[in-house]
């Protein structure tokens, strides 16, 4: 298989991690080969320009296991009224870099709430607690 067949399908995996949100075990016993030294070479370039460029977050499968595992303890509530989203988070481990999406449509929303991140893609918007909290309070609003 051509190397530029193969870092391009490495190219697509993140592609696909970056766009989707999604966590992705990457996982290879690679030879001493030039051939394997190089694909690997670009995969850990790739990598760490996108991480660089906040598209990518590369942490080990310890750090990644215990998040999960967090993430499953988390409760969430969403509430929708005439004034728009309420969402109410909880988890006794924190909600540190906890994310939940939220459809909203072609319309604007402005984030009320502490400690938040929050972007609007298409049609979606993601909502992260960025301290480590117990709960969290997040009201989403339609802008006029």
């Amino acid at each position: 298989m051509p190397l530029a067949e193969v870092e391009g399908w490495l190219d697509n995996l993140l592609d696909f991690i970056e766009e989707e949100h999604v966590i992705r075990l990457i996982y290879t016993h690679a030879n001493r080969k030039e051939y394997a030294l190089e694909a690997l070479s670009h995969l850990a370039g790739r990598a760490a320009r996108d991480q660089d460029e906040g598209r990518l977050l590369v942490w080990p499968m310890s750090r990644f296991a215990t998040f999960l595992n967090r993430y499953e303890q988390t409760e969430a509530t969403f509430s929708h009224g005439p004034a728009g989203w309420q969402v109410r988070l909880a988890n006794r481990a924190g909600l540190e870099d906890i994310t939940v999406a939220l459809y909203v449509g072609a319309r604007r929303y402005r984030v009320l709430g502490r400690n938040l991140s929050w972007r609007q893609e298409g049609e979606w918007l993601y909502l992260t607690t960025t301290a480590n909290m117990a709960e969290n309070q997040i009201y989403v609003r339609e802008q006029d």
